[in-house]
C-alpha cells in the first residue's frame, strides 16, 4: 500500500488543467406587482443573462403566491442593443406592462450595468437614437 504525506498531497499537482467553465450571469432587470380580483397577487419579471458566449437572452416570468406560474421560452443570441430594446419591449407588452425609453435608459439599465457596462451604454445609446428620431420624425 502507497501512503502518501499531506506535503505529498499539497505538492501533487495535475498533468493536465482543469477545464474552467464560464458561468452565465443573469439579473432580473424588470419586476413588478400584480393583483387580482380574488385576492391573489403576482410578480411579472423580466431575467437578462449574459451568456457565456457573449450574447445576452431575455426570458419573462410570472411568479405568484404558490410559485412561478409561467415562463414561456425566452429569446436568446440578442448580439446588438437595438434587437435587445425591440425584445424587451416586446416581451414586457406579453407581461401586459409598457415600458418607454427613459424607463429603459434610466430603471433597466442601472440594472444591466451590474451585467455589462458597455452593453448598457450601448442600449442606452440606442434608445436615445430610437427616442429622439421618432420626436422629431426622422
Amino acid at each position: 500500500m502507497i501512503s502518501l504525506s499531506a506535503m505529498d498531497l499539497l505538492a501533487y499537482r495535475p498533468k493536465y488543467e482543469p477545464r474552467r467553465f464560464q458561468v452565465a450571469d443573469s439579473i432580473l432587470i424588470l419586476d413588478e406587482p400584480g393583483d387580482s380580483i380574488g385576492g391573489g397577487s403576482w410578480r411579472d419579471q423580466i431575467v437578462c443573462t449574459r451568456r457565456k458566449d457573449g450574447t445576452f437572452s431575455l426570458r419573462a416570468r410570472k411568479t405568484g403566491d404558490d410559485g412561478p406560474d409561467l415562463s414561456p421560452a425566452g429569446i436568446t443570441r440578442i448580439r446588438s442593443p437595438e434587437l435587445f430594446v425591440t425584445n424587451l419591449i416586446e416581451m414586457a407588452r406579453s407581461l401586459d406592462l409598457e415600458i418607454d425609453a427613459d424607463e429603459i435608459a434610466e430603471r433597466i439599465c442601472s440594472k444591466l450595468d451590474e451585467l455589462d457596462l458597455e452593453f448598457s451604454q450601448d442600449v442606452k445609446a440606442c434608445v436615445a437614437r430610437s427616442f429622439c428620431s421618432t420626436k422629431t420624425g426622422g
